[in-house]
């Protein structure tokens, strides 16, 4: 890859029942302009030093007070039907 990486933006997979995702929610509700654009950021920044060559997802979780944490980048962009 070259390290050029664009984001598709965000959702909220909160909602789940033994790890299914029951509701989703794009974009993400109640999330500071500021946390957001910080994952944005993070997960950009991540595959482009990673020389990341593919289409994927990057997952993070979100605490109370707007601190995001890395969970794990998926090979494939997800979407569930």
């Amino acid at each position: 890859g070259t390290g050029d990486v664009v984001h598709l933006y965000d959702r909220d997979c909160s909602v789940q029942r033994r790890h299914q995702k029951i509701i989703e929610t794009a974009p993400a509700t109640g999330i500071d302009p500021v946390s957001r654009q910080a994952i944005f950021d993070d997960a950009c920044r991540l595959l482009s030093e990673a020389k990341y060559r593919a289409a994927g997802t990057v997952e993070f979780l979100l605490d109370k007070n707007g601190q995001h944490y890395f969970m794990e980048v998926n090979p494939r962009v997800q979407v569930e039907h």
